[in-house]
């Protein structure tokens, strides 16, 4: 895992001034009033707001009631009620997500004084109604590919159906949850202090790649979601062809989240989340085509989280907090054989690229096991403006620290705010602080004292 965009806090005075003229400039110039909408917005004739919960991408309860229905609810006025109409209703739209990222000599991946990252990010999703109860959603971007085809059935006072997946960094929760715990990559709220989450930091959830078919269940108190997956992408890094081919042996996801009416006004989870089991992976005809790719590695996909969610009106302002805790076994037997493979002599010509493929799928490369605690709080001040703060420690229970084994901790702040400029438009400026002594990213993380990184994030969706 990379931490990024790190400096000293030594450089803070200038930069937070240069932040906060940045910051003027780009509320500026900003339009007042939005001249297009997202692809979901125009399916449902509903502002943004009515899904999203503060800013892009947290999810309300009536957002989480549009994803379990597979995306398929349509404009209010609309046949059955907006839920029942047979019209397909697909919808695309463009995210480009820009930042400034300041980091200084020290920082953990070196220089990186004031780096503007204009269209870091650029995706186009499309997505929506294909009938009355199937839906589904891609997005394609510069570093990932992500589809779901989703059916979504009524029952008793509930929705259950079966979702097929592909995602580059999802991982086996991007197929169905729509929490804001960190618990689906894709649905993400914070950019800077990523690595304070242990969502984000180590284990399914963090930028790694998944595909397969799960079953799911959700009322206004329960959700389940259970499925096969393979922790492996497709396509990925240029290499073309067919990608890996998954194998008969497949990995396991069980997902469950209790939301009971504890206090009243209250929207209250509480949750957890597995992975076990060993998928087979084969190289795919690409690689036969290229000199051959092993076939047969078996892969561990082993974690446990725990997360709750809390979303109530704080004096009349929507707040929102979240915590997560989450243990990531040490690296197995047939996770270490993995590794030896797609990096041993025989595949040197390959290795390199197979070995890329293949890594994010594997856990923990550690002799020991990582664990970490994560929460949150943000509050919206207005409908347009909020402030949000985290704290997140990850330990490594080893018995040393070098670049295979950890033995210490690595835990930071993270201290920011958000503007919506309008419905699509949202800028957010986020301020981390990081501390601890460990090489959990890294040797060059082995003394962390007093370093800090800092994100302006711009973000546009038409």
């Amino acid at each position: 895992m990379r931490i990024k965009r790190i400096k000293r806090i030594k450089g803070m005075r200038g930069r937070s001034l240069f932040l906060l003229c940045a910051t003027v400039f780009l509320a500026s110039v900003c339009p007042k009033q939005s001249e297009s909408v997202p692809a979901f917005t125009r399916q449902t004739k509903l502002p943004c707001t009515s899904c999203h919960y503060q800013f892009f991408p947290q999810l309300n309860a009536f957002g989480r009631a549009f994803k379990l229905g597979g995306f398929t609810q349509t404009e209010p006025g609309a046949e059955g009620g907006g839920q029942n109409a047979d019209a397909t209703n697909i919808n695309a739209a463009v995210m480009i997500d820009s930042g400034l990222l300041m980091g200084g000599n020290g920082g953990l991946n070196g220089d990186n004084n004031g780096n503007w990252q204009i269209g870091n990010e650029p995706a186009l999703f499309a997505g929506g109604r294909i009938g009355p109860n199937t839906g589904a959603l891609v997005k394609i971007s510069r570093v990932s590919d992500n589809f779901k085809f989703v059916y979504s059935d009524d029952g008793p006072g509930s929705r259950r159906g079966v979702v097929v997946y592909r995602t580059a960094t999802g991982g086996p929760g991007y197929s169905m949850d729509y929490w804001n715990t960190g618990s689906d990559n894709a649905g993400w709220g914070w950019r800077g202090g990523n690595d304070l989450f242990i969502t984000r930091a180590f284990g399914p959830n963090s930028g790694t790649p998944a595909e397969g078919i799960h079953l799911f269940y959700g009322t206004r108190e329960m959700f389940l979601n259970f499925g096969a997956f393979a922790p492996v992408g497709d396509n990925l890094n240029g290499v073309g062809g067919a990608g890996a081919n998954v194998g008969a042996n497949l990995a396991k996801y069980f997902r469950l989240a209790w939301s009971p009416t504890v206090i009243y006004g209250v929207d209250f989870m509480l949750g957890a989340q597995t992975t076990f089991g060993t998928a087979t992976l084969n190289g795919g005809e690409n690689y036969a085509t290229q000199g051959g790719g092993p076939n047969g590695i078996n892969i561990d996909a082993n974690s446990t989280l725990y997360d709750a969610q809390a979303q109530w009106d704080l004096a009349g302002r929507p707040a929102q907090l979240t915590i997560a805790h989450a243990l990531i076994p040490a690296e197995s037997f047939n996770n270490k054989q993995a590794v030896a493979v797609l990096t041993s002599p025989q595949n040197n010509q390959q290795s390199a690229t197979l070995y890329s493929i293949y890594k994010n799928g594997i856990y923990n490369t550690r002799a020991n096991a990582i664990s970490g605690f994560d929460a949150s709080f943000s509050l919206a001040i207005s409908k347009k403006f909020g402030f949000k703060t985290a704290y997140g420690s990850l330990t490594g229970n080893g018995t040393s620290c070098n670049v295979t084994d950890c033995a210490g901790y690595i835990s930071g702040v993270d201290v920011g705010g958000w503007w919506n400029a309008s419905q699509n438009i949202k800028l957010a400026i986020e301020e981390v602080f990081y501390f601890g002594n460990t090489n959990l990213f890294g040797p060059s993380t082995a003394s962390m004292h007093e370093t800090s990184a800092t994100t302006l994030e711009f973000e546009f969706l038409f």
